[in-house]
Formats: structure tokens, sequence, C-alpha cells
């Protein structure tokens, strides 16, 4: 069972993220699903122009995945769920101290994979290598997320640092 992976950049492509609805609120019951509003979860971090929403197909269908944004004026995805202004400034702080031009950040979010995929490593870790290309191609140097207790396991895995 071969996996493709694929930037987003078509209309059927973009409308491929009902399957975040799919995962987060059918699946695994994150959100209330009693609002009759649309089967789409997007939201102002999707509409950047510095996003790469990344889709892993076998063969027509979404089997997972995930939303790459580079920095921005508004911040990034998981700023809105905790305050990484101290980490931010220690590191520029950092760059400063040692003459280096400014860090990059940017954040992996919005990691969806159906159930009948999650427990296979060759998908969440395609979906990491694709995401590490597209944050190496525009020069990202740290990389800041959100997560939940149930997931933190797979994030330390692969050597991300826990900072709160």
């Amino acid at each position: 069972m071969s996996i493709r992976l694929k930037v987003a950049r078509t209309e059927k492509e973009f409308e491929d993220f009902k399957f975040r609805h799919k995962v987060y609120v059918t699946e695994r019951g994150k959100f209330s699903s009693g609002c009759g509003c649309s089967k789409n979860i997007v939201d102002q971090f999707d509409a950047m122009p510095s996003v790469a929403n990344i889709v892993a197909y076998q063969d027509d269908q979404v089997v997972a995945s995930m939303r790459v944004n580079q920095d921005s004026s508004i911040g990034l995805p998981p700023e809105e769920y905790f305050d990484f202004s101290g980490t931010r400034a220690s590191i520029e702080e950092q760059y400063r101290a040692e003459g280096k031009n400014g860090p990059m950040f940017v954040s992996g979010s919005m990691l969806a994979i159906h159930k009948d995929w999650r427990n296979r490593r060759n998908v969440i870790f395609a979906l990491f290598k694709m995401a590490a290309g597209v944050m190496l191609d525009w020069g990202a140097t740290h990389v800041i997320g959100a997560t939940s207790e149930e997931t933190l396991g797979l994030y330390r895995r692969v050597a991300f640092k826990p900072i709160g």
C-alpha cells in the first residue's frame, strides 16, 4: 500500500480538508458536532500566504494531513493556546548575542490521521519528513507547537523538547 503526499494546491485538495472534521469531531469527539455548521475545520492560519497543507493519500482517499505555518504578523497557531513569548525572547537574545540574523519560527499543527492509520509509523514519519522539508525550504530554525498529553510521547520520540 503506497502513500502519496502532496502540498494542497488545487480546489479538490483543499476540499479534502473536510477530513479534519472527520478525524477531530467524528472519530475523536474533540469538538462539538451538534452545531449544524460546515464540515470544514479551518481558521485564519489556513488563509495565510505562508502555509503548506500537507495531505497524505492512499489511492484517492485522504488518510492523514498536517498544516505547516511560517511565522507572521498574527503569530503561529500554537500561540492561540500557549504563551511562547518567553521562549521566543530567549532564542532571539541568543541569536543577537551570537551576532546571527534572527531566528525563523514555524509551526506544525492540525495533525489529523485516520483511525486506521494512526499506529502506522510510516504515515506519521512521512508527514513529518515532508513538513521538515517545507520548513527547511523556508529557512526555519525553530519549530513551535502545542500538543495534547495523548500525543506528547510521539513528539518526544522525534526529538521535540517540551517547554511547558
